[in-house]
C-alpha cells in the first residue's frame, strides 16, 4: 500500500508546486534563426518524401523484398541521423541502444495480432512504447519490447479510446469498468465477449512477465491508472469551473499513466524514479491537452485548458506548464543516477518544450497572436509549415493506402520484422 500513499503525497505535491510557478512569460528556451527552421523544414519534407517514397515501391518480386528492406533500412537510420536538432552524441547513443529495432518490431508485432486496429490506433499504442523506451535508458534497462511494455501500450488504444468515447453508453462503460478492475486487482473473472477476450489477456501478458507475489507494486500501478482513467470520466460531464478539481484529475491521470511504464519497464522504483515519473507523466498529459483543446471543447470534455479557452487567457497556465518542465528536469530528473545523464537530461528538457509549443501552435486560435509569434521563436519550423506538413503526410497517407491494403502492409511488416 506504499505506492498508494506515495502517488497521493507526490502529487499534491505536484499540484502545489504548480500553483507556486509564475505564469509570467518563460524565454529559458533555445531560439532558431530563420535560415535554420528553412534548413530543417528541408530536412523534414525530404525524409517525409524519401519514407513514402521508398514504401510505395515495395516490389512485387520475392527475391527483390530482402534488398528493399536492407534499403528502407539504411534509409531510416540515414533520416534519423541527418535530424539537426539532436546532438550528434545522443544520436549515435540512441542508435547503438536498439531503439530503433525496438521500434520496428513493436510496429511489426502489432500490425501482425492487432487486427481490429486501425493504423492509427497501433500509431497511438506506438507513442507510449517510445515513451517507455526513454524511460528503459533512464532506469538502466535493455531497450527491447518486452511482454509488459507490448501489453500495455495496446491497453491504450483499447482502452483510452474506448473510455473517451462520449457517444458510448455510460452504463456499459461502468459494467467493463468493474470487470477489468477486478482482474487488475487479480480476482478470478471471466470475460464476457471479444473486446473483453482483449483486454484480459493484455491483462495475463503483464502477469507472464512480473508475478503478482513478487511484483505487486506492478500491480498497484495498473489499478492507480485505472482508476485515474475512470475518474477522467467526469471530465466528459457538463461542469462548471470548481464543480470538480479538473486539476486533480489531470495530474492523476497523466502521472499514474507514465508511473505504470515505469513499473513495467524495471518491477520497481526508487521514491526518486517516482517523483519524476510522476512529473514526466503530469507533462506530457497537459501537452496533450493542448493540443487538443477544440476536440475537447466539441465533446465537452473539461480539462484546465479546454474549459478555460475562448473565455481567459491561456498565456498564464503556459508559462506555469514551462516552468513546471523545467523544475521536473533541473530537479526531480538530476535526483536518480543514470547513464548519460547530462545528454538525456537535456533531450527531455528540450522534447517537452517542443511538445508544449508544437502543441499551442495546433491550437493557436485560443492564444494571443502576440504569444504565437514569440513562441514561434523556440520552434524549430514555422508555424504555417506544421499545417503545410500534415497535408503533405496526409496526402502520402492516401497514396500508400490507395496503392497498399492492410494486408500488403502487414506484409511489409513481415519483411521488415525478418
Amino acid at each position: 500500500m506504499d505506492l498508494i500513499y506515495k502517488f497521493k503525497d507526490i502529487t499534491e505535491e505536484n499540484i502545489t508546486k504548480w500553483y507556486s510557478l509564475s505564469g509570467d512569460e518563460f524565454c529559458n528556451m533555445k531560439p532558431y534563426t530563420l535560415d535554420e527552421k528553412l534548413s530543417i523544414e528541408k530536412e523534414i519534407l525530404y525524409s517525409i518524401d524519401g519514407s513514402f517514397g521508398t514504401l510505395n515501391e515495395f516490389p512485387e518480386e520475392e527475391e527483390k523484398r530482402k534488398k528493399w528492406v536492407k534499403d528502407f533500412t539504411s534509409l531510416i537510420e540515414s533520416q534519423f541521423r541527418g535530424i539537426s536538432i539532436l546532438d550528434e552524441e545522443l544520436k549515435d547513443y540512441f542508435l547503438s541502444s536498439g531503439i530503433g529495432e525496438a521500434i520496428k518490431k513493436f510496429l511489426c508485432r502489432a500490425v501482425k495480432e492487432e487486427e481490429t486496429l486501425t493504423i492509427e490506433n497501433i500509431m497511438q499504442a506506438m507513442k507510449n512504447f517510445i515513451v517507455m523506451n526513454i524511460i528503459q535508458l533512464i532506469l538502466g534497462k535493455d531497450v527491447e519490447v518486452t511482454e509488459s511494455a507490448y501489453a500495455y501500450s495496446m491497453l491504450y488504444p483499447y482502452t483510452d479510446n474506448y473510455l473517451d468515447d462520449p457517444l458510448l453508453n455510460s452504463n456499459m462503460k461502468t459494467k467493463i469498468n468493474e470487470r477489468l478492475y477486478k482482474k487488475l486487482k487479480g480476482e478470478e473473472i471471466s470475460s464476457n465477449n471479444i473486446y473483453e477476450d482483449k483486454l484480459f489477456s493484455l491483462v495475463d501478458n503483464i502477469e507472464s512477465q512480473y508475478s503478482r507475489e513478487a511484483f505487486e507494486e506492478v500491480f498497484e500501478s495498473l489499478v492507480l491508472i485505472h482508476e485515474a482513467q475512470v475518474r477522467s470520466l467526469i471530465q466528459q460531464e457538463n461542469i462548471i469551473p470548481f464543480q470538480n478539481d479538473i486539476i486533480s484529475i489531470s495530474f492523476s491521470k497523466g502521472g499514474t499513466s507514465v508511473l505504470a511504464d515505469g513499473y513495467l519497464v524495471a518491477g520497481e522504483l526508487s521514491e526518486n524514479a517516482i517523483r519524476f515519473l510522476l512529473g514526466y507523466g503530469v507533462v506530457l498529459q497537459l501537452g496533450d491537452d493542448i493540443q487538443d483543446i477544440k476536440s475537447d471543447k466539441l465533446s465537452n470534455s473539461n480539462t484546465i485548458f479546454s474549459i478555460l479557452a475562448g473565455k481567459y487567457n491561456l498565456e498564464a497556465l503556459t508559462n506555469k506548464l514551462f516552468r513546471f518542465i523545467d523544475n521536473l528536469v533541473s530537479i526531480d530528473l538530476q535526483s536518480m543516477d543514470f547513464e548519460k545523464k547530462e545528454l538525456m537530461t537535456k533531450f527531455i528538457r528540450e522534447n517537452s518544450f517542443l511538445l508544449v509549443l508544437y502543441s499551442v501552435c495546433r491550437s493557436k486560435t485560443y492564444f494571443e497572436r502576440r504569444y504565437i509569434k514569440e513562441l514561434e521563436r523556440y520552434l524549430p519550423v514555422r508555424v504555417k509549415f506544421l499545417k503545410m506538413v500534415d497535408k503533405k503526410i496526409k496526402k502520402q497517407s492516401k497514396r500508400f493506402k490507395k496503392n497498399f491494403s492492410e494486408e500488403d502492409f502487414k506484409l511489409i511488416c513481415k519483411y521488415l520484422e525478418e
